[in-house]
């Protein structure tokens, strides 16, 4: 979604990235589906045609760039040794937090939408599967014991992501970087006593 040519993208794609750009600057309640439109270069009833609701049009944001996200991880997987991944890819979502404050606002925009609207739920069901299925591969892989369940420690370790994300975006003083240390030396250790 942030990677491609917009000349190369079709219409539905082009109205979702520009999408992204005006719910980054504006968030969900104060975006129109005319702005997003505007942003597009497309009539605003080319955006209705696409998605029915701005609802729609985020549920599309927000699974379109989990789904990037996750094939980042797995090209991070595919390239980086064993023992040195957990670090690897600590880093890569302390990263991501930092630079691409857009995908956890997308996120967390989404988030009230799944309390209430049974598809935004499903949608964000489905996301949090796919982290969690992420999660658990980079665990896996960084050393931790294979025969214990780690679906627990997937569900604590996306909480505790989108819990920095979210102190990192409100509050200008968070400390993201020994956030992010401390919880590297927790898991090295928690990884360190299933080996031992």
């Amino acid at each position: 979604m942030t990677k491609q040519d917009p000349t190369t993208l079709s219409t539905k794609d082009k109205i979702a990235v520009a999408a992204l750009t005006v719910l980054s600057e504006r968030g969900l309640a104060k975006a129109s589906i005319k702005e997003i439109a505007k942003e597009a270069g497309v009539p605003p009833g080319l955006v209705h045609y696409h998605f029915s609701t701005k609802d729609e049009l985020l549920a599309k944001v927000v699974t379109d760039l989990s789904s990037e996200f996750y094939e980042e991880m797995s090209a991070l997987r595919a390239k980086n040794e064993p023992k040195d991944f957990l670090l690897v890819s600590l880093k890569a979502v302390k990263t991501r937090i930092q630079k691409k404050t857009y995908f956890y606002r997308a996120r967390f925009e989404s988030y009230p939408l799944g309390l209430s609207a049974p598809d935004m739920q499903e949608t964000i069901r489905n996301i949090f599967s796919e982290a969690r299925v992420g999660i658990t591969k980079s665990a896996e892989l960084s050393g931790f014991n294979n025969e214990i369940n780690q679906l627990p420690i997937a569900n604590i370790i996306l909480a505790c992501f989108d819990g920095l994300a979210l102190q990192y975006m409100i509050d200008p003083d968070f400390g993201i970087d020994a956030a992010f240390d401390e919880l590297i030396d927790m898991l090295d250790n928690h990884r360190s006593h299933l080996i031992q």
